[in-house]
């Protein structure tokens, strides 16, 4: 194979020239890139905030304002550029809101939202066995008996 085949310096059919000839020809079809792209590049994940306010996020701990603790947010981060600042959105609000680094001694002072609650309460059936229990061995209700 020739050199000229092989760098695409020689004329070819189907493009109707050379490589080169064939794009400046096209070259008014060629859109520029939007002004955000940065932004538009930036990768989506959906983090729930912890009690503390804290979402991780590929290694990183950033600190949630007031008010998110048990949401689900999404984070947008650029994965390749750590020092570049990530962004958060809350669900169906379209305001990007910059995380803070977690300072740990800040944190450390914050109240926390509480757990929810591990108890399950069943459903009543209207029946009180206490008071079957209670009228079987004290001689009824108290009231008329």
């Amino acid at each position: 194979m020739s050199w000229r085949i092989r760098t695409g310096s020689s004329d070819s059919v189907t493009l109707g020239g050379t490589p080169l000839d064939r794009f400046v020809q096209d070259e008014v079809l060629v859109r520029p890139a939007p002004d955000d792209l940065d932004a538009l590049m930036r990768m989506r994940l959906p983090r729930k905030v912890a009690r503390d306010r804290t979402i991780h996020v590929q290694g990183r701990v950033y600190e949630a304002p007031d008010g998110y603790a048990g949401e689900t947010v999404t984070v947008l981060f650029d994965p390749y550029d750590p020092f570049r600042p990530a962004h958060m959105l809350r669900k169906g609000e379209a305001t990007e809101i910059p995380p803070r680094k977690l300072d740990l001694h800040v944190n450390a002072t914050l109240r926390r939202l509480p757990k929810e609650s591990a108890e399950t309460t069943e459903p009543t059936t209207g029946i009180s066995y206490l008071d079957l229990i209670a009228d079987h061995f004290y001689g009824g209700d108290k009231e008329g008996k």
